[in-house]
Parts: structure tokens; sequence; C-alpha cells
């Protein structure tokens, strides 16, 4: 439905409603097949971080701001790989000092 609510709402030539169909369901097809080249990464990133990669291509996010801002996937999970080891680490130390279950500390 929401391919289509663009040429209905506008009430375009059905060739240009064909073309629409076309670029959006390729464009579809190439963001979820698992392909660099194709845009799934961008499309990946997109699902990662909420708040960038919108559009069809570069052009409409590049037009509107909402391309992903170089350096900040990796910025971003470096500090939750970092946050995860702190955790790791906190869960070792919390085991060490435990006493095994059912066993008394003298």
């Amino acid at each position: 439905m929401g391919v289509a609510l663009g040429p209905v709402l506008t009430n375009s030539h059905p060739y240009t409603a064909y073309g629409w169909f076309v670029l959006t369901l390729v464009s579809t097809c190439g963001s979820h097949s698992g392909y660099g080249f194709l845009g799934a990464e961008k499309h990946d990133e997109h699902h990662e971080f909420f708040d960038w990669n919108f559009g069809v291509g570069p052009v409409c996010d590049q037009l509107f701001g909402t391309s992903l801002p170089k350096g900040y996937a990796d910025a971003s999970r470096a500090k939750s790989a970092a946050m995860l080891a702190r955790r790791e680490a906190t869960k070792e130390g919390l085991g060490k000092s435990q006493p095994p279950a059912g066993k008394s500390v003298s």
C-alpha cells in the first residue's frame, strides 16, 4: 500500500506509476539482499541506528540530512563493545567472590 499511495494520491500517469513501482521494488529487493553493492549495508545501518539512512539511495538522505555521519557507526559500536566488556568483567568479578551454592564460608 505504501508504494502505491504516492501515485494514487498524485493521480500520476500509469507509466509513471509503473516506473515508480519498478524503482521501489528493485530498491527493496536490493536493500534486503545482503549484498553491499545493492545497498544492503546502508539498510542494515538504518535498522541498527534508527534515526539515519531513511531514503531510497543516498540522494534523499543527503538532501534531508539523514545520512549516517562518517565514523558514527564505528564509534557507537566501539562504545557498545566497551560496555559489554565491562559488564562481562563485572560478572566474572562477582562470580569469584561468591561461594559455591550450598557451601558456607568459614
